[in-house]
């Protein structure tokens, strides 16, 4: 008897112990988010204001799309963003916008604002919460597993985005919830199955590539037998209903469906054409985007037509002009500004363009044949060399987006040090991911990493306009894996040494 009572008392002491843990570092994860994100935004109402949403949030070229549709439904009944054309109705899936609305309706637009930017942070703390229960999962001891969440909440490399109204603000959290719900549901925890399900069709519904999550299914396939087809269900119900209407709208199905034919800005079919030669050549996004907003502005008048042609190729890779003759070139890009001339009374007029634009059809077939050209008579480049640069591009680098890191505070000896850990950091996190698979990981980690490397894949291979934020979802997955797969090789090393 008195055994037993003795076992309780240490039991209910040590739940209080975890609890007072997990709060403990909740709290911690919100003062260091709060201190880095409020910094920030003193920074740039001192010396960028202009960067600002209403004082309260970081402004981004995709606001528009992300935050309009909610600001449109609540005036007007009516979800789109502001631009002309069908694109208006489906440019943006709409998770973000649907937590935006939420905030809005009850606090006004400037003070839903500031709403949105607390949850993000509070829903952050929560989720670095849940990080030590998530490494236990893994395999970590308990104390690997709360010194890793502790020192996830302490690095502001994992969470650069909370203060900025885009879907990197929500991702990562909603990420680490759904792993954290699934493998519990999966030890035992039935309810918590079928919520991580929930979690995970919102997450799509937010970010669409996250649809790769369903990859993390595979390893307990076995396990989950007939509950899968169920579980699959419900957790692609949100995107198969937006898929509805995308393709009610766009008449056809497309999880990123910002090319539009009826568009009067840049971003119609002939860009994405364009856009498909250049990354081939190893051409990265924002080089890309400049050329674009050149010819555009050629288009417009404000540049010399010449002038553009010349810069948009001379940006491209010399081993381009090896192999396609720059006449062949100057009469493309004159060809696409005289597209985009057309298109000028539209966009002015804010109208979606509703007839064939002269030569439009051509120069997609144009920029097709350069790529087909260039990929066959350079297949080592296009294929390999290219990938390897932009895996670069993703992998080297410290991750530490706020202006706070690369402005106010550059050059400051503390803020180096934290720059140079955070580069490191990042570089174990790839590189054990890519070490991983020779040892044998635990299905846990094969859940983490299948949908984490598929999607760095496609990055490296298919999309290649690379943004350090792309990964960020997958960042802290990838981090417990790397200290899973670093304790293993410590006690195989110990291992060996006791032996010898």
């Amino acid at each position: 008897m008195g055994g037993q009572m003795m076992r309780q008392t240490m039991a209910k002491n040590t739940n209080f112990s975890g609890l007072s843990r997990f709060w403990g570092l909740v709290l911690f994860a919100c003062l260091c988010a709060a201190m880095v994100h409020f910094a920030n935004r003193h920074y740039l109402r001192v010396e960028n204001p202009a960067a600002l949403r209403n004082g309260i949030s970081v402004i981004t070229s995709d606001d528009a799309s992300y935050l309009r549709p909610a600001l449109n439904f609540l005036e007007s009944g009516e979800w789109k963003d502001s631009g002309p054309g069908q694109g208006a109705y489906v440019r943006r899936s709409p998770g973000y916008g649907m937590i935006y609305t939420f905030f809005v309706a009850l606090f006004g637009e400037k003070s839903g604002l500031e709403a949105m930017v607390f949850f993000q942070l509070l829903l952050w703390s929560f989720a670095v919460g849940a990080i030590p229960y998530l490494g236990r999962s893994l395999g970590l001891s308990e104390r690997n597993s709360w010194l890793s969440g502790f020192f996830v909440a302490a690095m502001p490399m994992f969470y650069g985005f909370l203060s900025y109204t885009l879907t990197e603000a929500l991702t990562p959290s909603l990420v680490i919830f759904f792993y954290t719900f699934f493998f519990r549901g999966i030890k035992g925890g039935e309810k918590l199955l079928w919520i991580s399900a929930l979690v995970l069709g919102f997450a799509i519904l937010v970010r669409p590539a996250l649809i790769l999550l369903v990859l993390s299914y595979l390893p307990y396939i076995r396990i989950l037998r007939k509950r899968l087809v169920l579980l699959l269900l419900l957790a692609s119900l949100p995107m198969v209903l937006w898929q509805m209407r995308v393709h009610r709208f766009t008449g056809r199905v497309d999880l990123h469906p910002i090319y539009q034919a009826d568009a009067p800005d840049l971003y119609r079919p002939l860009h994405r054409a364009v856009w498909d030669f250049h990354k081939m050549t190893g051409q990265s996004g924002q080089t890309f985007h400049t050329s674009m907003n050149l010819l555009w502005e050629a288009a417009s008048g404000n540049v010399s037509e010449d002038y553009a042609v010349a810069a948009t190729i001379g940006a491209l890779s010399p081993s381009v002009s090896q192999l396609i003759e720059k006449t062949d070139l100057t009469k493309a890009y004159h060809g696409y500004i005289n597209v985009l001339r057309q298109q000028m009374p539209f966009y002015h007029a804010y109208e979606s363009i509703d007839q064939e634009l002269t030569g439009e059809k051509e120069l997609i077939a144009t920029f097709n044949s350069f790529r087909r050209e260039y990929v066959g008579q350079n297949p080592f480049r296009a294929w390999l060399v290219v990938p390897v640069k932009v895996s670069g591009n993703i992998i080297f680098h410290s991750n530490l987006s706020p202006y706070l890191f690369q402005k106010a505070w550059r050059g400051n000896f503390l803020i180096e040090v934290l720059r140079w850990i955070s580069f490191l950091v990042h570089v174990f996190i790839f590189g054990m991911a890519l070490v991983a698979p020779a040892k044998r990981p635990s299905k846990e980690s094969w859940s983490l990493l299948l949908p984490a490397m598929v999607f760095f894949f496609y990055l490296i291979f298919i999309q290649r306009g690379v943004e350090e934020r792309y990964m960020l979802p997958f960042l802290v997955p990838m981090f417990l894996v790397g200290i899973e797969v670093t304790a293993v090789l410590y006690k195989k090393s110990a291992v060996l040494m006791k032996k010898e």
